[in-house]
């Protein structure tokens, strides 16, 4: 039993029976939506910063098993989604980069939350760049008051 898969892919003949035999897929996502895709930075202007919250003296078991502190949790949101990919989101903040991330809990892929230390966040300068690299860099500005 065969099946036709030349309406998948360009160099395959209707008789092709086995996947041994076939050439790779070629798959065309279409990018929808912003003028900017051909561009790797995902501009301010599609980009805000949602909420800084502290979240309290937290134990980060994983990552310093000794070691408890005060954390901040920066909720970043953009036009643009963070997709899911085979490495760690990166949020670049005041020279140090950081890798505890999750989605929002509505599971939003235009929203990213980022746990970092409260001493880092409150050390920051005004209009400080906030830069998540992730495929894209994403780029939003903090302005203090």
């Amino acid at each position: 039993m065969g099946y036709k898969l030349s309406w998948l892919m360009d160099d395959v003949s209707e008789e092709a029976t086995s996947v041994n035999s076939l050439p790779p897929l070629r798959f065309v996502v279409p990018l929808v939506g912003h003028s900017n895709l051909g561009n790797n930075t995902v501009p301010e202007k599609l980009n805000r910063i949602k909420s800084v919250s502290a979240v309290g003296n937290t134990s980060m078991q994983t990552l310093l098993p000794t070691k408890s502190m005060d954390m901040v949790d920066i909720h970043l949101e953009s036009d643009v989604y963070f997709p899911v990919m085979n490495r760690l989101p990166e949020l670049k903040l005041g020279g140090k980069i950081y890798n505890v991330s999750r989605f929002a809990d509505n599971g939003s892929q235009n929203e990213i939350i980022f746990t970092i230390p409260k001493s880092d966040y409150e050390q920051l300068s005004n209009n400080e760049l906030f830069e998540v690299k992730n495929g894209k860099i994403w780029v939003f500005k903090k302005y203090l008051s």
